[in-house]
């Protein structure tokens, strides 16, 4: 097991209240009303390390969805109102 995997199983296991599904590699599950689940995720970018200062905003945005959406739909695609 990876050590994002190791820190991911020692930390953010514990049940969450309200949850169908606790937080996991990238994304969790809760019920906002009978019939209708949200899908919460969160990545992150780092200047330098994922991008450059100059980056296009559009490509970065294209970029954030890329590295983001998979947690959360594969392999549905991205829908185009969500593209540049």
């Amino acid at each position: 097991m990876s050590a994002e995997f190791d820190l991911i199983a020692r930390y953010f296991t514990h049940p969450a209240p309200g949850a169908v599904l606790g937080v996991g590699d990238d994304c969790a599950l809760t019920r906002v009303r009978k019939g209708c689940d949200l899908a919460v995720s969160a990545d992150m970018l780092v200047e330098n390390r994922h991008f450059f200062r100059n980056a296009d905003p559009p490509a970065l945005w294209n970029k954030a969805l890329d590295v983001t959406h998979p947690a959360l739909a594969e392999p549905h695609p991205v829908p185009p109102a969500l593209r540049d």
